[in-house]
């Protein structure tokens, strides 16, 4: 039987009719292909579909228990460091001279898998059905969880409301508490590792982070900056309270909609906002809890989740005993290693054999708001004796050997702690491949303190999970397909004008800008890059403020997040013809769309203006896009009140023969807005307070000389006449030519089915 690779379920056409997807699915380098068939060696067999996730150690794919036909996930150990697929597709090896690093990832694997099996009854988590070995290395088998992870939640409604979600992770805290008491502590809760199913529940997903709690030993790490406590930059001293500050992180980003500063920048004295400031809506006992969960140093922190969950709710969870789990380490920095976090780059994968040095990203799937780039330099681990540094270079991509060896050295090559792959050719650095997981990836600007120029070929091909790009300061080159079938990229900030070999972004459907400096030549032609693709100067005018970064949302709009803190619309996709900016992202107000975001449509596309989003004059009038606003009940929209400014000024200035320009002012419309309001209260020339409508001009500072005011109020909803009428008054007034009216403004608002209409014009 044909299944679907992406559902799973059963398919035989182009078209499954389950989800609607496409049959066909090509898997990435590496991957297993959709309909692989896995013997467990007992009477479960399984078969493949399509990839859901890849990280540095694993791939994750869907699949399907052909005897019981139900749906799992199926974690193949994969670490791409050390392991390639054999030419059959589907046998795993070790790369040449790494076979013990190999069996050494393959049994830490069987480990963790073997300590998660043990666990029973945690109902909050995934749970494990099965592992086993095949094909050269090993699998673990979990249920299949079908729902929203945290982070594509806040993504799409919002944060999150704090009651609610406070309530839905009580059943999780007392898992989480449980499998500390086993001996296990999780390592990678964060919001893409949470996810909401749609019986409201919420259940903590991928395992590939946990490890029982070791005795002082050194442990591999998956770091996700923004979500890791300090002690998690390093390879000792990790526990319990490792969990509790991930948890809080987490909670903290979900209800706020922000990542909370990260632990290494506090170590250097950074703040922490409380999430009350942001709009969170907790009680004092609760936000007291979260932020105590939230403490740098871990033993100023909750212990347990008991702890934690005791000062969090208003009444206790059903615990088992308390443990007395203390951290047994003495956690203390030198002046060195904490300039080291205080530098530290992207999410950090290091391979089992290494010990991890300090590393960081940018916040995770906002894909802005980065720092300003700075020149850091990385550095090689430290070995201890029998370590051994893992080599990435595969043999088909191995350098030819010159004719004289003896004179010409073998490259350097190594792995920085942070995933990046390199080669050392003389006094210059090339990044050569990447085995990270990171979202947001800051490149090294240097490597052993020298300058990195380039990045070799398909050095990211296929990685589906970067979204931000941050090249280095002094990059030259970029090489053929270095980041072909990067699906999730979506922005790249430049610091040079490299060279671009062919293909280097084929492939990449989401990228939607390029930041660059002003005097850098970067052109779509040369960088071989689709039309939809913006090219942007840094600090450049963007209608209201400087550019200083982007954010693109789910439905691929592009905002310009400015030096003044306010979003702008910079472009919309190109087949999409009714468009709907948000009034608000990342925490930022839309304030302005670019004249240039509506460029290259197929066809005049509909823009729907809501909130305190204002566009020039000129794209109010073009001819090429049709504006849509609406007035809410109660409600006086500034988008709303400018737009029709706009149109109306121009009217006005159609009607009359001389030469004084009329142009639409926001304070005017702000004005006008404020009438509006009191027009509900008393509909009259004079204000409630009984003053002149003119004195409001006065309050606000405005400079005026003379004014008129044109109020009206119907029940009709149709505004053609109101327009009419108001036209044709602004435009006879002309005491004398000096007196024409020169700034116009006007409001609309609705209240109990009548419309409330105030223009104002006034000469300076």
């Amino acid at each position: 039987m044909s299944y679907c690779p992406h559902c799973m379920q059963p398919a035989s056409g182009p078209v499954c009719p389950n989800c609607g997807r496409s049959t066909q699915w090509t898997p990435a380098a590496g991957q297993l292909p959709a309909g692989t068939v896995l013997d467990g060696g007992s009477l479960h067999r399984y078969q493949t579909g399509a990839a859901l996730g890849q990280g540095g150690f694993g791939i994750t794919y869907i699949g399907k228990e052909l005897e019981s036909g139900v749906c799992v996930a199926i974690k193949e150990c994969f670490p791409v460091q050390c392991a390639v697929r054999s030419v059959d597709g589907v046998t795993v090896e070790p790369k040449p001279g790494q076979e013990q690093i190999f069996l050494g990832a393959r049994s830490s694997f069987l480990e963790e898998a073997r300590l998660l099996a043990r666990q029973t009854g945690l109902r909050s988590m995934v749970q494990v059905r099965e592992f086993f070995q095949a094909n050269g290395t090993a699998y673990l088998v979990m249920e299949f969880l079908d729902g929203e992870t945290l982070e594509t939640r806040v993504k799409r409604i919002g944060k999150l409301p704090a009651q609610e979600l406070l309530y839905r992770l009580r059943p999780l805290i007392e898992d989480l508490n449980r499998l500390h008491m086993s001996g296990i502590i999780h390592r990678d809760i964060s919001p893409d590792n949470l996810m909401w199913m749609p019986d409201g529940t919420i259940r903590l997903l991928d395992f590939g982070c946990a490890r029982a709690v070791e005795n002082g030993k050194s442990v591999s790490v998956l770091l996700k900056h923004g979500f890791a406590p300090v002690e998690q930059y390093q390879t000792r001293g990790q526990g319990g309270w490792t969990d509790v500050y991930a948890l809080c992180a987490t909670i903290y980003y979900c209800i706020t909609g922000t990542m909370p500063t990260p632990a290494v920048e506090r170590l250097e004295g950074a703040g922490l906002t409380p999430p009350t400031h942001l709009g969170a809506e907790l009680t004092p006992k609760q936000e007291t809890a979260l932020l105590w969960g939230l403490e740098v140093q871990p033993t100023a922190r909750p212990q347990t989740m008991e702890l934690l969950a005791t000062a969090l709710y208003a009444d206790p969870l059903g615990f088992p005993q308390k443990q007395d789990i203390k951290p047994g380490w003495n956690f203390t920095f030198s002046k060195k290693s904490i300039g080291i976090l205080a530098g530290a780059a992207a999410v950090i994968v290091v391979a089992i054999v290494l010990v991890v040095s300090l590393g960081g990203r940018d916040e995770p799937g906002t894909g802005y708001n980065a720092p300003p780039r700075f020149s850091q330099q990385a550095t090689q681990p430290t070995l201890t004796p029998g370590e051994a540094v893992v080599q990435s270079q595969d043999p088909e991509e191995a350098v030819v050997q010159s004719q004289e060896p003896e004179q010409e050295p073998e490259p350097v090559t190594g792995v920085t702690d942070d995933g990046y792959e390199y080669v050392v050719e003389g006094e210059v650095v090339w990044i050569s491949g990447y085995t990270g997981s990171g979202i947001s990836l800051s490149m090294p600007d240097t490597i052993e303190g020298m300058d990195v120029v380039g990045i070799g070929e398909r050095a990211f091909l296929g990685n589906k999970t970067i979204e931000t790009i941050f090249l280095p300061i002094n990059l030259r080159e970029i090489g053929e397909a270095a980041f072909y079938g990067c699906s999730g990229l979506e922005e790249i900030y430049s610091y040079s004008s490299p060279e671009v070999d062919q293909d280097a972004f084929g492939g990449c459907t989401s990228l939607r800008a390029i930041l660059k400096h002003e005097e850098d030549e970067i052109t779509r032609s040369g960088w071989d890059l689709p039309d939809d693709v913006g090219i942007y100067d840094r600090g450049m005018d963007i209608g209201d403020g400087a550019l200083h970064t982007f954010y693109v949302d789910d439905r691929s709009i592009l905002y310009g997040i400015t030096e003044e803190d306010n979003a702008v619309v910079l472009d919309f996709p190109n087949d999409e013809v009714e468009l709907a900016p948000r009034t608000e992202v990342a925490g930022h107000t839309v304030t302005w769309i670019y004249d240039e975001a509506i460029q290259g449509m197929s066809e005049v596309p509909t823009v729907y203006l809501d909130g305190e989003i204002l566009i020039s004059a000129d794209l109010a009038l073009s001819p090429d896009v049709e504006f849509h606003t609406q007035t809410e009940e109660g409600m006086c929209s500034l988008s709303y009140g400018w737009y029709a400014s706009c149109v109306l000024a121009e009217a006005v200035e159609m009607e009359r023969d001389y030469a004084a320009k009329m142009e639409p002012d926001i304070e005017l419309v702000q004005a006008a807005m404020t009438r509006v309001e009191e027009l509900k209260e008393s509909y009259s020339h004079e204000r409630p307070d009984g003053e002149s409508w003119g004195t409001l001009l006065d309050d606000m500072g405005f400079n005026w000389s003379h004014g008129m005011e044109y109020i009206d109020n119907t029940d009709d909803e149709e505004f053609g006449t109101i327009l009419d009428k108001m036209m044709d008054s602004f435009s006879e007034w002309n005491d004398s030519a000096e007196d024409y009216l020169q700034q116009f403004g006007m409001a609309i608002g609705f209240l109990d089915g009548t419309f409330y209409v105030c223009g104002i014009g006034t000469v300076v």
